[in-house]
């Protein structure tokens, strides 16, 4: 849109913007096209609920065990959107979330969590795995957001899940059903919001 004093002092009245908004437009010769969309709405200041589920959802995608960058993906999320808001807020680079976009990662990190739930509950009273179990653990352990390694550790059950993978097998052995339950109850607990 090209540059008026008219047209500039008015968006800077109905928006709220700072008086130098004004002069840097003048220097660039236009007013940015975005004031021009009568359904543009600025980004508005996070409120305490806002903030502290932007914490809780920080700390969850901090965890180890989950890829953030994927679900970031999942959602057409920028993952510097992400990257910006996990920085302290005293850092000059750090940009808060918008609600929606917390939302929706919520929502994908929820999902994730259910279908963890159902296949903990599954294996829950079990002492031996189940063909259906042994797929289901497979499924849950092939979603690309979820770490194999963070949730299993580096130790035996990982090594043979990855041997597993490898020959495009799903044999489990007996043992192994109480491990990646525990396992995976506590993945249930770090990423609790």
């Amino acid at each position: 849109m090209e540059f008026s004093p008219d047209k500039a002092k008015e968006i800077i009245l109905k928006y709220s913007l700072k008086a130098n908004a004004m002069q840097v437009w003048k220097n660039r010769g236009k007013i940015p096209d975005q004031y021009a969309d009568a359904n543009y709405t600025p980004r508005s200041d996070l409120t305490d609920h806002d903030r502290k589920e932007l914490g809780r959802l920080i700390r969850v995608l901090k965890n180890e065990k989950i890829y953030a960058l994927v679900i970031a993906r999942q959602e057409a999320i920028p993952y510097s959107r992400i990257r910006d808001a996990m920085r302290l807020q005293s850092d000059k680079r750090y940009v808060p979330m918008r609600p929606e976009n917390i939302l929706q990662l919520k929502k994908n990190v929820q999902e994730l969590r259910i279908s963890v739930k159902k296949v903990v509950e599954s294996l829950q009273n079990k002492e031996r795995f189940g063909d259906k179990a042994r797929v289901d653990v497979t499924k849950l352990l092939s979603d690309a957001r979820l770490n194999e390694m963070g949730i299993l550790c580096a130790g035996v059950v990982y090594n043979r899940h990855m041997g597993r993978r490898s020959l495009k097998s799903t044999i489990f052995e007996d043992w192994e059903v109480s491990e990646i339950r525990d396992k995976l109850s506590v993945f249930l607990l770090e990423s609790a919001f």
